[in-house]
């Protein structure tokens, strides 16, 4: 009897671990893919609407914003002219640099913090930068 109690202790332990590593293997692996697609920005975007205290700003010509994974960007208007920035990620908020305060007030009206929100549909991706009552909506097709 001792012997089948040892047996079946042994037995349940040894389950358990096995189940402890899979939940630990699979919590891994969704952190890992999380970090691949949920924050994500680098990539080329289009700007074609704002946000501004709630009224909703389409853009009949939309700036193309890109951000390359060096932590730089380009920002080029309609009329092919190109702004040059340097972004950092920290957690959900995204800090810019521009390389004149021209191109900064042009863009973002002096802003160059934001929290930002990248949500995917079936076929468009958003990125969602905010600033209080301001929201500048960049979209893409999903990868």
């Amino acid at each position: 009897m001792k012997i089948k109690i040892i047996l079946l202790s042994i037995l349940i332990n040894f389950s358990c671990y096995k189940q402890s590593e899979k939940v630990e293997k699979n919590i891994k692996d969704n952190v890992v893919n999380q970090n691949k697609t949920d924050n994500k920005i680098s990539g080329t975007w289009q700007m074609c609407k704002s946000i501004d205290k709630g009224t909703e700003i389409a853009y009949n010509v939309c700036p193309i914003i890109t951000f390359f994974s060096d932590g730089t960007g380009t920002i080029e208007t309609a009329d092919k002219k190109k702004s040059q920035f340097t972004y950092s990620q920290n957690d959900n908020k995204i800090d810019f640099t521009f390389a004149s305060k021209i191109d900064l007030e042009r863009f973002f009206s002096n802003i160059t913090r934001f929290e930002y929100i990248i949500e995917k549909k079936k076929y468009i991706e958003t990125l969602t930068l905010i600033h209080g009552d301001y929201q500048w909506i960049l979209s893409r097709e999903n990868r």
